[in-house]
């Protein structure tokens, strides 16, 4: 799997971010919008640093989610939107929980919760999606990719920055100190804009 440089990562989150879209995580609802997971797949390089696998998506595309009664787990989930918005392949076995939460749903309009499960996941197989002649009348998502932690710290969508923390505090003894420092410094410094901006 390609582990991009730096520089061509911040390349395609800006041009990505030009065309309006958000950099995420991958994961997503249920069937039946009981659950939610978000998926925090990783990859060290030999030098160990530390790569995540991101989606664009376009919060525009309004596409109408379908909804089933088929019950799923949080893994099965995880494992399902792992590999139709990446691509890629995993145990559920190798879904490692970081965190739970419950959220609103934002598949109905009314105040419905359901619950949100954080997975990180370094064992994967497959390539990447390619889907950059796909119509966005059918898609809410473009080709993923992997970005240098220190990097996507800085350009994380807001809703997934506390997956990013979470993800950061459980992998604290493997990161490069560096590393560790410079995602940790650009989350704090998010979260004050963030707070901010909401007074």
């Amino acid at each position: 799997m390609r582990l991009w440089e730096y520089k061509y990562a911040k390349y395609l989150i800006r041009n990505y971010g030009a065309r309006g879209f958000q950099i995420r995580f991958p994961g997503g609802t249920s069937w039946n919008g009981e659950l939610n997971s978000l998926i925090i797949a990783i990859e060290f390089n030999p030098q160990g640093k530390v790569f995540f696998v991101v989606i664009p998506y376009d919060p525009k595309s309004n596409l109408v989610r379908e909804q089933k009664a088929k019950k799923e787990t949080p893994k099965i989930l995880a494992q399902r939107k792992l590999r139709e918005e990446t691509g890629l392949s995993a145990l559920t076995s190798d879904f490692v929980l970081i965190m739970k939460m419950v959220v609103n749903n934002n598949l109905l309009n009314d105040d419905s919760k359901h619950t949100k499960y954080f997975y990180i996941v370094e064992k994967f197989s497959g390539k990447f999606l390619d889907l950059s002649n796909s119509s966005f009348l059918n898609r809410e998502t473009a080709t993923p990719f992997m970005v240098p932690g220190p990097l996507l710290a800085q350009t994380i969508f807001h809703g997934h920055i506390p997956a990013l923390k979470y993800a950061i505090s459980h992998l604290s003894s493997r990161l490069e100190k560096k590393d560790f420092e410079l995602m940790n410094i650009a989350l704090n410094k998010r979260e004050r804009l963030l707070k901010g901006f909401k007074k």
